[in-house]
């Protein structure tokens, strides 16, 4: 069979199917264009019927796994002590319960707008709470004191956080008036004057709409 080679060299002695015609040069193949939507869809084989349960585990397996859950955080545990009358109770009319603290009007004789907050945490000191928690604490004092200027209009607010009786801290916000028994003295201190009955009787009367401004202006945190 003779291939037009002969050790190399071409053979001339037969032309075989030389003279060719010249081939079309490759630029021209690439100018046009392939017709890819004329190519049929791909489409995988079918599994076999025995594999086909172990790729329906598979797949619910991974979407399993991959799904988000939301899991809510764990609740807060805040220190108690037994015996605590701040822990045990509230001493008073609850008005708001945030988790963090509480709010309580404890009906104070003679001092009816004498509102408190309560740590929730028994901690003696202001210090002793993180703060984040301080932070959220004193917003919720200031609530309290807008509440008690935006209905009672008094004299002056005062804020105080003692805790020598009951180490468990808690602060006041007392809404003080200039015919109150011990202005401008302290609450705590000596009488100044008489109070006329008529006056703590308008005070008491107000005291719901101070507590229904607590709520409306602290529950949606």
């Amino acid at each position: 069979m003779n291939t037009g080679f002969v050790d190399g060299v071409v053979d001339h002695a037969e032309p075989g199917p030389w003279p060719r015609e010249p081939a079309e040069p490759l630029d021209d193949w690439f100018d046009e264009p392939l017709a890819c939507g004329d190519a049929e869809p791909f489409e995988p084989a079918p599994l076999d019927e025995p594999f086909m349960p172990l790729a329906q585990q598979l797949l619910a397996q991974a979407v399993s796994a991959s799904a988000l859950r939301v899991v809510s955080p764990p609740a807060p545990v805040w220190p108690t002590v037994l015996g605590c009358p701040l822990c045990e109770t509230d001493g008073g009319l609850l008005i708001a319960n945030l988790g963090h603290c509480r709010v309580i009007r404890p009906n104070e004789p003679g001092f009816p707008a004498l509102y408190r907050v309560v740590s929730t945490a028994h901690v003696p000191e202001w210090s002793d709470l993180p703060e984040p928690d301080q932070i959220a604490l004193m917003r919720v004092i200031n609530t309290v004191e807008r509440a008690l200027r935006d209905t009672l209009h008094p004299s002056k607010i005062n804020l105080a956080a003692l805790g020598n009786v009951v180490p468990h801290l808690h602060w006041h916000v007392v809404a003080r008036f200039d015919w109150d028994s011990h202005f401008p003295a302290p609450i705590w201190g000596q009488p100044q004057r008489v109070v006329e009955p008529g006056q703590l009787a308008v005070l008491e009367h107000l005291l719901p709409r101070v507590d229904q401004l607590i709520r409306q202006r602290l529950l949606p945190w």
